[in-house]
């Protein structure tokens, strides 16, 4: 066979290889869809923010060692534990309830959420931390009497907390998924807050 045309051959052939490698592959560098959160299915009766929160993309590079730190403020809050209207749920006299929202930005198919919900640990406030999906549902949640310490977990996936602080630990996510952050000040005078996030393994 001529040279020429056999090396033209051997072109072709791995050019349609690459291609159909390309084809049957996804790439899971795609960009993500923005994250459009919904209403959550809170008692806080300013759940409705929660839609037009800020969507702050989480990627790998986010670890323990140097995790997203997000400062802000609660104001003076004081829940009761039963809402006269609703036996199974709570009710705020005084609320300052705060969201965020996240979108998984990683290479990796799934990976492992860890959120924690920081304040000074000497301090008398007591708070409660909820995360939700994109339809609304609660998915996890963190909710000790922080006076008292880590009594119990009472969380949906992996939730604790103590003195100074509410943490969801390796929280089972996927590419591309936003979730919604509530923070409650359940009873607090006001007090400066971190939200510290980070990816991980699994839990």
């Amino acid at each position: 066979m001529n040279r020429r045309i056999s090396r033209g051959l051997t072109l072709a052939s791995a050019v349609g290889l690459v291609a159909a490698t390309l084809v049957a592959t996804p790439s899971l560098a795609a960009p993500c869809a923005t994250y459009k959160p919904q209403e959550p299915m809170s008692d806080s009766e300013n759940r409705a923010e929660a839609r037009t929160a800020k969507v702050v993309p989480v990627s790998e590079k986010y670890t323990e060692s140097k995790p997203l730190v997000i400062d802000y403020e609660h104001g003076p809050a004081f829940w009761f534990l039963q809402d006269p209207r609703d036996a199974e749920g709570q009710w705020g006299a005084v609320e300052d309830t705060k969201w965020f929202n996240i979108q998984l930005d990683t290479k990796a198919p799934d990976v492992g959420v860890y959120i924690r919900q920081q304040w000074e640990p000497n301090s008398p406030d007591d708070m409660d931390l909820f995360l939700y999906d994109k339809s609304g549902a609660q998915i996890a949640s963190s909710g000790e009497l922080n006076l008292l310490g880590d009594i119990a977990p009472n969380a949906v996936s992996s939730g604790d907390g103590g003195p100074g602080y509410e943490q969801v630990l390796g929280l089972f996510g996927t590419r591309c998924q936003g979730i919604t952050i509530e923070s409650r000040a359940f009873t607090s005078p006001g007090r400066p807050m971190q939200l510290v996030i980070w990816l991980g393994e699994i839990r």
